[in-house]
């Protein structure tokens, strides 16, 4: 039972508990893990418990994640505990939010009813965030073309509104 065992792994009060979910299926979709990490900190200072959702493609980032103090409650041992996807829902129901780019876990999030804050550069931020569950940013509205030079400072603003 995933939700049985979500409860064994994630144990803090749900309304503190944030997710940060760094991957996306193509690099030009992904915002800079490194301002992800700076996210997680800030976060983490103001209170917060933060858990970095990582699929197969960014175990590359669970040991710098793990050195940082944060979390990776799909890992075990190195290793992927479950590919089942009602695992990662169970666990995002443990979650108040979702700060993520537009990438598959989003989704998993938003259909577990949990709220997104996504970042958009390439792909289109209307038709691919589920209405009601996604407040997303545009990176072109603020006058980026890429996402990967969207500022951190800016991203907290957007944040700190996000979660009033």
């Amino acid at each position: 039972n995933y939700n049985e065992h979500s409860e064994n792994i994630i144990k803090t009060e749900i309304n503190d508990n944030i997710g940060i979910a760094p991957g996306a299926g193509s690099v030009f979709r992904q915002w800079d893990f490194k301002k992800y990490l700076e996210i997680g900190s800030y976060l983490r200072n103001r209170g917060f418990n933060v858990y970095f959702f990582l699929g197969p493609d960014e175990k590359e980032y669970l040991d710098i994640c793990l050195e940082n103090g944060f979390l990776c409650p799909e890992w075990k041992d190195k290793k992927i505990i479950s590919h089942d996807i009602t695992f990662t829902m169970s666990l995002a129901k443990k979650m108040r939010c979702l700060l993520c780019n537009d990438g598959g876990t989003s989704w998993m999030f938003e259909f577990a009813g949990i709220q997104t804050l996504k970042i958009f550069g390439i792909t289109n931020e209307v038709k691919f965030a589920r209405p009601g569950y996604s407040t997303t940013i545009q990176v072109n509205d603020h006058g980026f073309v890429n996402i990967k030079d969207f500022p951190t400072k800016k991203y907290i603003e957007i944040l700190n509104n996000f979660l009033k």
